[in-house]
């Protein structure tokens, strides 16, 4: 969890590809909404696929994307401890 006097603190968030690397992706919006001020702004920029690995495979940057998810991304969203974490 981000600290508690972050509570709407910020004016603007953003989360670049991240998303999906979260163990508890639910949990981290929440905290996103949080420290978020009223009226706040939240950016979230994804990577595009189609989630059907026989339709992504056929995109040119595909297989970099999951060479860096199973090097990167897999590691970082499984080692988080606890039912609560997730990756700040």
């Amino acid at each position: 969890m981000m600290k508690n006097e972050w509570t709407e603190k910020f004016d603007w968030v953003m989360m670049f590809g991240a998303c999906h690397d979260q163990m508890r992706p639910d949990r981290c919006l929440k905290e996103i909404y949080r420290v978020l001020k009223p009226n706040g702004l939240f950016s979230m920029f994804e990577t595009n696929g189609t989630s059907n690995v026989y339709k992504d495979k056929e995109i040119n940057t595909s297989t970099y994307m999951y060479g860096v998810s199973l090097s990167h991304c897999l590691p970082l969203g499984i080692n988080s401890e606890g039912k609560h974490s997730f990756i700040l």
